[in-house]
């Protein structure tokens, strides 16, 4: 429709339209339509967790001996038992942890792993360290875990100590739990995904120490929030993450 002037009204109302969802994307901290928006950090908080809170009471300890690394049936993937407890501290400031390296790195090689675009690829290999009587050392007490990786030499190579003082670790049925949220990044594309992951630990009755994970993921928006995230990382819309659960035992080391 076309005034008087030669004005095409209804291209107006299209730009406008489209000017307003872009300041509704571009929103962060600014004043969204119907106040202010929320920052990410209070996003974060509000994520839902079962059960809702913690008991820090009379937790498990799960002090013990036990095995470093597990390997996939390839021989190649792993996954420390050292990973399995936060690194350093969260950007929400819910975990405090610390970090320290005493011996060096972990003792590598590279060994060859060709593949038909690159027959020179190689990948680092530390089986030699792991499968030679290293170990996890951990030390639980009424306010810190200390997580320690120790070589089959003696030597101390890293050690990862977390304060047990924050609504993120407790207890619930028997386990000891630590909770991670990890914020949305930002680039070129714009915001990205955010995940909550849930480890739950239990030392077994042969010694063992069970550490079963639950990790959900989320797109991030933010003007709407925590969106839907489907198998392959788009948006959905049913606004549930994208979800995955593992369990891995470490065996106990005499």
């Amino acid at each position: 429709m076309i005034d008087r002037i030669g004005i095409d009204k209804a291209k107006v109302l299209m730009v406008m339209f489209v000017a307003v969802l872009f300041s509704l994307s571009a929103c962060t901290d600014i004043a969204c339509l119907s106040g202010v928006c929320p920052t990410i950090e209070e996003r974060m908080a509000q994520i839902p967790w079962e059960p809702p809170s913690l008991s820090h009471q009379n937790c498990p300890n799960i002090s013990g001996k036990y095995k470093a690394r597990l390997y996939a049936p390839n021989g190649i993937n792993y996954i420390d038992l050292i990973m399995q407890f936060p690194q350093s501290n969260d950007q929400l400031g819910f975990i405090h942890a610390r970090s320290e390296e005493s011996a060096g790195q972990v003792p590598r090689r590279y060994v060859p792993n060709p593949s038909d675009e690159n027959p020179r690829r190689v990948r680092v290999d530390e089986s030699e360290f792991y499968n030679s009587g290293a170990y996890v050392l951990i030390q639980q007490s009424e306010h810190e875990l200390a997580v320690s990786l120790i070589g089959g030499d003696g030597k101390l190579y890293r050690k990862q100590t977390v304060s047990l003082d924050s609504p993120m670790i407790g207890c619930a049925n028997g386990d000891l739990i630590i909770r991670t949220i990890y914020p949305p990044g930002r680039g070129e594309g714009g915001w990205g995904s955010t995940s909550a992951d849930g480890e739950r630990f239990r030392k077994l009755a042969d010694g063992s120490l069970q550490v079963m994970t639950h990790i959900r993921e989320w797109r991030y928006d933010p003007v709407f929030g925590l969106m839907g995230m489907g198998p392959t990382g788009g948006t959905n819309s049913t606004g549930m993450p994208r979800e995955g659960r593992y369990t891995k035992i470490y065996a106990g080391v005499p």
